[in-house]
């Protein structure tokens, strides 16, 4: 009999509620204006520092995507009463030929990462995220031509869409590609932690 025996869990949900993504991307954009760049995974465009979780906007975006975060930690059957905490959030705006190198989330022992997309022009990016089996980048099986399924591939690429919510383990390494057309794509980022109550 063969088992999977272990299993890396990614959450995608599309939420349509355009006000919403539409205030956000307001936010974004006058933020832009009047803050400098951080300069961490990007390599081009913009990335804010952190912003404030208690801002309303956040606030409000936080409590409108909440129910698929707790959908995302619970596949993980946690059996003590927990705490979900966002930890930091950020956002980026990615211009033509901006990209983010591969990269992880790995400090202070965080547990997942959320990525929100509000607006994403045709070929302005995917989201690639690496198998984080080691073997899978130095044994032969993986380099042969097969089908693809769970056990033999190496990434998952994600062609994103606007409202598009991505939930997925701190630790797996993920990149984003070059932006390809003439707009900026919008997105926002946020680190999750799981505290025992």
């Amino acid at each position: 009999m063969t088992q999977t025996i272990f299993a890396i869990p990614m959450t995608s949900y599309v939420f349509k509620n355009k006000t919403l993504n539409n205030k956000l991307i307001k936010f974004t954009l006058d933020m832009k204006k009047k803050v400098k760049s951080n300069s961490l995974s990007n390599e081009g465009g913009w990335q804010s520092p952190n912003v404030g979780l208690s801002t309303p906007i956040i606030s409000e975006f936080l409590n409108y995507i909440f129910p698929k975060i707790r959908e995302h930690v619970k596949e993980y059957k946690v059996k003590h009463t927990h705490d979900i905490t966002i930890q930091n959030m950020w956002f980026n705006v990615n211009g033509p030929n901006d990209y983010n190198k591969q990269h992880q989330h790995v400090h202070d022992a965080l547990d997942f990462v959320g990525v929100y997309y509000m607006k994403v022009p045709k070929n302005s990016g995917h989201m690639q995220l690496m198998n984080p089996d080691y073997g899978s980048w130095s044994s032969n099986i993986f380099y042969l031509e097969r089908e693809d399924n769970a056990f033999n591939r190496q990434t998952v690429v994600v062609e994103p869409t606007d409202g598009l919510l991505l939930l997925f383990p701190a630790a797996v390494v993920h990149s984003v590609s070059r932006n390809n057309s003439k707009l900026n794509r919008l997105s926002l980022a946020f680190n999750i932690k799981v505290f025992l109550k």
